[in-house]
Order: C-alpha cells, then sequence, then structure tokens
C-alpha cells in the first residue's frame, strides 16, 4: 500500500491480523518467553489456551498500531520498539539480538503487500511454518536437554579420564623402588700387634 492507497479493508485487517499472528509464533524470542514463563506443572488444557491469548493480545497492539499509521504504515524502529516494549513489559524478556528488527521488517512487508493478489497465499504459507516450528518445539527442547546431558557426560568423562591418568601416575611413582641408600662404612683403624707391626685386615665383602 502506498500513501494513495485507501485504508486496508476489514477483511484486509483480518488477514494481516493472521499474518502478525504467524510472525509472532515463528519469533524464537517469544516462543522462548512463554516457555519459561509458565510452569512445568501447567496442565495441558489451560497451558495452550493461556499461551494463545497471550500471542493474541500482543498480536491485537501491533495491528492498532499499522491500523492507526497513515500511509505505508508505521516505520521500522516504531514497529521494533513497540516488539522490544511488550517483550520486556509483559514477558519480562530483554531481546538482546536483532530477531526484532527481522520480525518488524517482515510485518511491513506483509502490510504493505496487503492489496497483492498473492497475499493470501503468503499469509498461508506463513501459517503452515508457524504449525510446523510449533509442533516441534518439545522436539527441540529435548534435543537442548539430550545435548546438554552429554555434555555433562563428556565433563564427567574428561574428570575421570584425568583422574585415571594421575592415579596411573601414582602407582608408576609408587611401584618404582626408591634407590637404596648404602651408608659409607668407616675405615678401620691400623691394628698394631706387639712388635710394632701394622697387621693388614681384610675387607668383608657385602
Amino acid at each position: 500500500m502506498t500513501s494513495s492507497t485507501p485504508a486496508p479493508t476489514p477483511a484486509q485487517l483480518t488477514l494481516f491480523a493472521r499474518s502478525v499472528l504467524a510472525h509472532l509464533r515463528l519469533w524464537p524470542a517469544l516462543r522462548l518467553a512463554l516457555s519459561n514463563d509458565l510452569p512445568p506443572s501447567s496442565s495441558t488444557s489451560t497451558t495452550p489456551s493461556s499461551s494463545s491469548q497471550s500471542v493474541q493480545l500482543f498480536a491485537s497492539e501491533i495491528v492498532e498500531l499499522f491500523a492507526a499509521a497513515k500511509g505505508q504504515g508505521p516505520g521500522e524502529e516504531d514497529v521494533e520498539d513497540l516488539l522490544l516494549q511488550v517483550m520486556d513489559e509483559e514477558y519480562e524478556t530483554l531481546v538482546e539480538d536483532d530477531s526484532a528488527e527481522g520480525i518488524a521488517r517482515g510485518l511491513i512487508t506483509s502490510w504493505r503487500g496487503l492489496a497483492d493478489p498473492s497475499a493470501e497465499a503468503a499469509v498461508k504459507l506463513l501459517e503452515e511454518q508457524a504449525d510446523r516450528a510449533g509442533r516441534t518445539k518439545l522436539q527441540v527442547q529435548r534435543r537442548e536437554e539430550v545435548e546438554e546431558t552429554s555434555e555433562d557426560g563428556e565433563d564427567e568423562g574428561e574428570g575421570e579420564g584425568e583422574g585415571v591418568g594421575e592415579g596411573d601416575m601414582d602407582v608408576e611413582m609408587t611401584t618404582e623402588e626408591a634407590p637404596q641408600l648404602v651408608e659409607r662404612t668407616e675405615r678401620a683403624e691400623p691394628v698394631v700387634d706387639d712388635d710394632g707391626f701394622t697387621l693388614v685386615q681384610k675387607k668383608v665383602r657385602r
């Protein structure tokens, strides 16, 4: 949409709302914040609905920002600021990477392409990607846990290996016989007989 195009129709706003939801569901930072925010004891019947409602409220704020803007919509910085603000205030998450910038750019592209005949297909593709991401979420988490476990195992293995090495060294060092210290025998005093002759004594062999 350009500055001369009319305001989006209700159908286009609905399509854009679907696009916003898909973008948010694909955002790793938000998915991680949602998984950390929910207690592990939450039941499966309440957890999806609570996270879904949270994302829908997030999306509604974004749609309102775009709907209130004129022309081609809000600037990229305005959209990014809103994303970071909601993440900070609602999810207590500071996004330190550039992912918010990418999400903002994608939302603006979707908004400006609402009048395009391929807009519906583009949104459906995003939704399919979001669905696949949602299904692989638990697998990714399990894989991370496995990696952490394997790393811990490697660390322990390395530690054990080092311990064994030191033990081997100790064994080798302790099994070596220490050099025998030979005491120096004192030289015997010469023995003189009654006639004044010095007697030659034989050395005692060890």
